[in-house]
């Protein structure tokens, strides 16, 4: 080779790789697309009008209100008033494109990260898994804030798994830190799912860095904390001068809780009729005798958050055996490979060329491989594919706040869509390490034992709902 070749060589596969990120990631927001303009108009479905009420409300009335069962983090209704309050009635549209050039960002950073957990190629994988990943197209022409709030965390989490990583060297800095802090706290803003894993994160970093020096430790967890807070802080205040209640960004644990944990059954990824049906039929999850407890009559919608996650703690103290049994079902709910893409088809939402059959079987038939592909792949990418020096650590106590968090109180794929990008980066890091081990290039120990034991619960969960699934799988066919 010759002198100064290297650097030119590593500046083409650098350019070259950049290109690569540009190419997918407009194949991907190209591909969304034509997925909003094939979908027709949708009518809004369930929390899709509360959102848009609350948009409404605010433009008409300058007050931000709650929806009587939830207190919102009041990003997503924010981001449809702009559109509404500028374009009227079509600014439902332009609302859904904006989501479509968003989901750039997310795109984008998940092969980012990618790169930064394996190597190029998984990037590569990853970007492929993103452009036609169905569940996460879906949401691109819903009013639902997942798009909204992913392009803002995943950012957000790019750059802490970036700090994290570099500060093992040495090489990390404060403002990398600072920046993570504040888009993280922007993303609470606009779903609160996260807000206890800020706590996670800062007891990672004093876990680490105390055995080298406490105060520095200190300081860089509060550093992140208070990146975090000075976003979160003005919307805490707010709600202390309306409703005279501490609430961080929002009120919602006490709903999902009366939904998650009572004596009926309910998995927003089924028809309403289907869930009725399911909540009769006796089987191993039915409610002990005929016992479901009520909402709270307060008015204070915080007030009532928190008495309905109290009364549904003290129905789960007094029915242990009961919540076991649901929690197994609630945590299939979460790992079966649905998505509201099949529901909306199955309840024959859409009015475009997505209703019509051909197009429609191809994109169900996606939609429900892709998510097993990536929740299979993920586990091998995890126990054996991430070899970085302390990704492992982060990467899985962040799994398993965000699985529990979610699944073990109200399991429905709209949860896992939270943490589904780091599932496909996991499951690219996987595919990468399995060529290079099929082509004789690497000679390494797979740990059956782990994934293996992974991978049988994982079926196990797909089994507990198979007739559920088929069922949808027929309706929506």
């Amino acid at each position: 080779m010759l002198e100064g070749s290297g650097p030119n060589d590593s500046t083409r596969d650098s350019r070259r790789f950049t290109g690569w990120i540009v190419g997918l990631t407009a194949l991907g927001v190209v591909t969304r697309l034509v997925a909003l303009l094939l979908a027709g108009d949708l009518e809004p479905y369930a929390d899709e009008s509360n959102y848009l009420y609350l948009a409404l409300c605010w433009n008409r009335f300058s007050v931000y209100s709650d929806s009587a069962l939830y207190l919102w983090p009041p990003g997503y209704p924010f981001f449809l008033a702009v559109f509404l309050r500028v374009l009227g009635a079509e600014g439902v549209f332009a609302a859904k494109l904006c989501q479509v050039l968003l989901d750039a960002v997310v795109g984008a950073t998940i092969m980012l990260l990618a790169r930064r957990l394996f190597k190029r190629a998984a990037a590569l994988v990853a970007g492929i898994l993103w452009c036609g990943y169905v569940p996460l197209i879906g949401f691109t022409h819903y009013l639902w804030p997942e798009t909204l709030f992913l392009a803002v965390f995943l950012p957000g989490l790019y750059l802490f798994v970036d700090w994290w990583l570099e500060s093992a060297t040495g090489c990390a800095t404060g403002r990398k830190l600072m920046t993570a802090g504040l888009l993280i706290g922007l993303s609470l803003l606009i779903k609160e799912v996260g807000l206890w894993w800020c706590a996670v994160l800062c007891a990672l970093i004093l876990w680490r860095d105390c055995r080298q020096s406490i105060v520095g430790a200190v300081a860089r967890s509060a550093l992140f904390m208070l990146s975090v807070m000075v976003v979160v802080l003005p919307w805490t205040l707010r709600n202390v001068e309306v409703y005279g209640r501490y609430a961080p960004v929002g009120a919602t644990l006490g709903q999902n809780v009366y939904f998650g944990m009572n004596g009926f059954y309910a998995n927003f990824d089924y028809p309403p009729a289907m869930n009725r049906k399911l909540g009769r039929r006796p089987n191993w999850f039915s409610r002990p005798a005929d016992e479901i407890w009520a909402r709270s009559p307060a008015l204070n919608i915080i007030d009532r958050s928190a008495e309905n996650a109290a009364r549904g703690l003290q129905f789960a103290r007094e029915r242990p055996m009961y919540m076991l049994r649901t929690r197994v079902k609630k945590l299939a709910d979460w790992a079966t490979p649905l998505s509201f893409f099949i529901r909306h088809c199955a309840m024959d939402i859409y009015g475009g060329a997505l209703s019509k059959g051909g197009l429609r079987r191809l994109l169900i038939i996606a939609a429900l491989i892709m998510p097993m592909l990536v929740m299979g792949g993920a586990i091998p990418g995890f126990f054996w594919a991430l070899q970085v020096p302390g990704a492992r650590t982060l990467v899985g106590w962040s799994l398993l706040y965000f699985v529990p968090v979610t699944a073990l109180i109200n399991g429905m794929s709209r949860y896992r869509i939270v943490i589904e990008p780091l599932l496909i980066v996991l499951a690219a890091g996987f595919v990468v390490r399995l060529a290079r081990v099929l082509r004789g290039r690497e000679k390494v120990a797979f740990p059956i034992a782990a994934c293996g034991g992974a991978w049988l619960v994982l079926v196990l969960l797909w089994l507990i709902n198979v007739e559920e699934s088929t069922t949808m799988i027929r309706e929506a066919w």
